[in-house]
């Protein structure tokens, strides 16, 4: 028969259990994305041409809130700065949550759906989420870690030569059990810019080119306003 120790003992153990699966079971969040149409909130070339069916988008935190924004272009060099410092919600080694296949640009340029199963420690409240989009590549849709890894061959014609890098005030994560949609029109209109790779359209960002095709987008831009915020953090 169990002494009293040991009833006290078991006790203590089935609540210690109890707790924690109280807490696992309200520790996650989903964040998700979305254009509000088909003409505004989108991520677009840097010709303004839409992205279709090409290109994806990771959503995660960055690891310093002083990130070097001079490292804004897309070189294969400043992907692995940006790469050390960006944990995704959708990484196997700390956010735990899906990888939709809707965060890959559909045949409007647009994006939708959500990570579910964040893990609210890795992404407590108000931690400051970001964006960074890309024009090639895609996500592996539904896995946990489904994020591609670059090497110097991605990065060039036919490849990666266009990104963009933005957060918004309103692009905080929320509380456990909580959502957040994250809207790309929202980027742009804060009081200290958090734009550090991209150009504010008003309704839409742009991408930004690799440096041999930067003087190709200034022509494309030669009748319209072409203006990048210096980025704050």
């Amino acid at each position: 028969m169990m002494n009293q120790k040991n009833k006290v003992l078991a006790v203590a153990l089935a609540g210690l259990i109890s707790s924690a699966i109280v807490s696992d079971s309200r520790a996650s969040i989903v964040i998700t994305i979305a254009s509000p149409n088909s003409s505004s909130g989108l991520i677009v070339k840097s010709n303004l041409a839409t992205l279709n069916t090409t290109g994806f988008v990771r959503i995660g935190k960055l690891t310093t809130a002083t990130p070097d924004v001079t490292k804004n272009l897309p070189t294969f060099a400043n992907y692995q700065y940006w790469n050390s410092i960006f944990v995704d919600v959708n990484s196997s080694a700390g956010g735990g949550g899906t990888s939709p296949s809707t965060w890959n640009f559909n045949s409007s340029g647009a994006l939708t759906g959500s990570s579910t199963g964040i893990n609210a420690s890795t992404f407590p409240a108000n931690t400051q989420m970001w964006v960074w989009a890309f024009n090639f590549g895609s996500l592996t849709s539904g896995s946990v870690g489904g994020i591609p890894t670059f090497t110097s061959t991605d990065f060039g014609p036919g490849k990666i030569t266009e990104w963009a890098i933005m957060s918004a005030d309103e692009w905080i994560a929320p509380a456990d059990n909580l959502a957040k949609s994250l809207v790309i029109n929202q980027v742009g209109s804060d009081t200290v810019s958090r734009l550090i790779a991209g150009t504010d359209l008003g309704a839409n960002i742009a991408m930004i080119p690799e440096p041999s095709s930067m003087g190709l987008v200034f022509a494309a831009f030669a009748t319209a306003v072409f203006k990048r915020k210096r980025s704050r953090i």
